[in-house]
């Protein structure tokens, strides 16, 4: 398997209209760079209130053989505006759809040279 068909991608169109804005248009300037990676193990929990939703994530630092329990700590915090949520929600269901169609394939069930490396 190549690296495209191990990294496929779920992103927001260029055009599309902006989440709680009707008509509302937008496109991405491109940058010089590409953007930061941050690893996190998970998710560990989110906090919202009428203007933001802040989401924790945390990374695995240990085991605790005695207690039999995985140690976690809180690594990174996401603060995003609460307008955002139905465009992360939609890019959220386009990875469930990628993963649907995954298994489909794996099972047999897939149509042989759907591509599915990218939704856009």
């Amino acid at each position: 398997m190549t690296d495209d068909k191990k990294n496929q991608s779920v992103s927001s169109k260029n055009g599309e209209a902006a989440a709680g804005a009707e008509g509302a248009r937008y496109r991405f300037v491109q940058r010089q760079d590409p953007p930061d990676d941050e690893y996190a193990d998970g998710a560990a929990g989110m906090i919202f209130g009428p203007n933001v939703v802040k989401v924790d994530f945390f990374r695995v630092v240990g085991f605790d053989s005695e207690a039999k329990v995985e140690l976690r700590n809180v690594s990174h915090r996401l603060v995003l505006p609460i307008s955002s949520i139905p465009e992360l929600t939609r890019l959220f269901q386009g990875f469930n759809q990628v993963m649907q169609q995954r298994a489909a394939q794996a099972s047999g069930g897939g149509a042989p040279g759907v591509e599915t490396s990218k939704l856009n």
